[in-house]
């Protein structure tokens, strides 16, 4: 069995409102790299230095600051790249498709 990476539990601020929000769970690992904002219901990043980001202000670096950070796996640069490139696309899709509604 490989371990993939590490999770967290955080107490953040939103980077949209500012509110305090408890509780979030993050594990850039596994996709767990967002949050929504329990006030605003917006959606925020969660950096490798466990700040908030807004969504659209998100990169590929982020990513995989976050996933470099938390993964003890073995996966080559290849891999990590097409993984992380997946994300931002996940990530900035959901965005668009949000503001559409």
């Amino acid at each position: 069995m490989i371990q993939l990476g590490t999770r967290y539990e955080l107490n953040i601020l939103c980077d949209h409102c500012n509110s305090y929000n408890k509780s979030v769970w993050y594990a850039p690992t596994c996709n767990c790299d967002t949050f929504t904002c329990e006030h605003c219901g917006k959606e925020n990043f969660i950096t490798s230095n466990f700040k908030p980001k807004k969504i659209e202000d998100v990169t590929l670096d982020d990513i995989k600051d976050g996933f470099l950070g938390a993964t003890i796996g073995l996966l080559s640069d290849i891999e990590i790249n097409k993984m992380c490139r997946h994300r931002l696309n996940e990530l900035k899709n959901v965005k668009n498709n949000n503001s559409k509604v």
